[in-house]
């Protein structure tokens, strides 16, 4: 099973419909069994961008969490109510941190090929909880379109995961569009290597991604 983090330093840089929209890509062009960890505790999204709108508990099997199928990726997330006898998820102050850990640690993700999670939009506790509990593969950075204000914080994220000595797989800019345009050079400022560019539509659609799962596919599994 590869792990891939997507990431990013801010919110409403489309982080969220990047991760769904490639799982959804890697499943259906590739036949690849994908799962994704929902990470951001206070403001869960990935159901809700796959379209289910069912929040009943997840269910739990020899004290592992039960992943939800969605269109065909496994899923786990605050999204969903969890159920009341579910031992190792304990409120207190910190209870974003041991939700994190329980969802790294204590999930059957089955026979997955790809696990992709999709972190909170920060450069603190949440993203270093799950570069302490999971083994990542690579990290992919999303920026919207190339602003300048979107590659300084890519560049802050950049920083943490090279700290922590994990990989750095490429970044997406996504909403490429003349709304999102500095003229700056993404690839030369971050010195990493742009996976995709994904254009600023109304509506997307899946084959729009095809090309990023590729990538994705080509450099993790040589």
């Amino acid at each position: 099973m590869y792990k891939i983090l997507f990431t990013s330093s801010k919110g409403g840089v489309g982080k969220t419909t990047v991760t769904v929209f490639t799982a959804l890509a890697l499943n259906r062009y590739y036949n690849r069994k994908v799962g994704i960890l929902d990470a951001d505790v206070t403001d869960p999204d990935v159901p809700r961008v796959l379209g289910d709108r069912d929040r009943s508990g997840l269910q739990v099997k020899d004290f592992k969490l039960i992943p939800k199928i969605v269109r065909g990726v496994r899923v786990i997330s605050m999204y969903y109510e969890v159920m009341d006898d579910v031992p190792f998820i304990i409120y207190g102050k910190d209870r974003a941190e041991r939700f994190i850990r329980a969802f790294c640690k204590d999930v059957d993700w089955g026979d997955i090929d790809y696990l992709f999670i999709d972190s909170p939009p920060t450069t603190t506790d949440e993203i270093m909880g799950i570069l302490q509990h999971l083994d990542i593969d690579g990290a992919i950075l999303i920026l919207q379109g190339n602003t300048k204000q979107s590659i300084a914080g890519a560049k802050k994220v950049y920083s943490t995961l090279k700290y922590f000595n994990k990989k750095v797989l490429g970044f997406v800019c996504n909403m490429s569009s003349i709304f999102f345009n500095d003229n700056v050079d993404p690839e030369k400022e971050l010195g990493l290597k742009k996976l995709a560019d994904i254009p600023l539509e109304r509506k997307l659609r899946i084959d729009m991604f095809r090309d990023l799962a590729k990538k994705i596919i080509e450099i993790v599994e040589g």
